[in-house]
């Protein structure tokens, strides 16, 4: 988890550190979209258009409510595995789903441009072609997936994550958390957005990039991705 200090544009906060997963999770293979987020709240707070965008303009606290009526309803139709819910994923699940099993600045190698993943093209990462900036969300699964079948871990929309912001250890961990037990939306608590957005550059599009808001922050260019998985501690 993390980067080497050889990777380029890499954060001061990025410590590199060995980490264990001890518990499998499924991992939703692109961000909530807007349709899925009005199926189960019964809202549509996006400030982007289309049923199969991601949902944007959600903050923390609309993440995790999602998560608890998603996974009230599941349980209700029979479809969860036992001691499993949906939830947030952590900082390190999310990193390590992203990533695919590869080590590179992100899951398609050392650069990145925009015919890859939906970000400001005009700012690609790494020696990159330039290309377009679009401006905005797009459908979900328009750019290839990582090699795991996922969509979207680089642009689109800045995904929450569990963990509150917190500094790496510089020592190996197992199944971190750094969650704090006050689930309120507060302006004191900041919480970490993962994977760039649609008008991110390249470089905050990294696999191991880390951005931290407050809980009450929302915007066009941030949404979540579910998991799921056995409670987290």
């Amino acid at each position: 988890m993390g980067s080497p200090e050889s990777e380029p544009e890499r954060g001061e906060d990025e410590i590199h550190h060995p980490v264990r997963i001890s518990q499998g999770f499924f991992m939703g293979i692109h961000p909530v979209t807007q349709r899925e987020f009005r199926q189960i709240t019964n809202r549509s707070p996006s400030l982007h258009s289309g049923d199969f965008n991601p949902v944007d303009n959600v903050n923390w606290a609309d993440a995790m409510e999602y998560c608890r009526l998603l996974t009230d309803r599941m349980k209700l139709q029979g479809r969860l595995p036992k001691g499993m819910i949906c939830r947030l994923p952590t900082e390190a699940e999310w990193e390590y789903a992203a990533r695919a099993g590869t080590s590179a600045a992100t899951a398609f190698g050392n650069q990145l441009g925009s015919a890859q993943a939906n970000f400001n093209g005009e700012s690609p990462y790494h020696g990159a072609a330039v290309g377009p900036n679009r401006g905005q969300t797009t459908p979900v699964g328009q750019f290839p997936a990582n090699a795991w079948g996922l969509h979207d871990t680089h642009g689109n929309v800045w995904e929450w994550v569990l963990d509150d912001h917190h500094e790496y250890p510089d020592e190996p961990e197992t199944d971190p958390c750094y969650r704090s037990q006050d689930e309120d939306c507060d302006e004191e608590s900041y919480h970490v957005l993962r994977g760039g957005s649609w008008n991110s550059t390249g470089a905050e599009c990294r696999s191991a990039y880390r951005f931290a808001e407050g809980n009450v922050a929302d915007g066009n260019d941030i949404g979540f991705r579910v998991v799921i998985g056995t409670p987290a501690q």
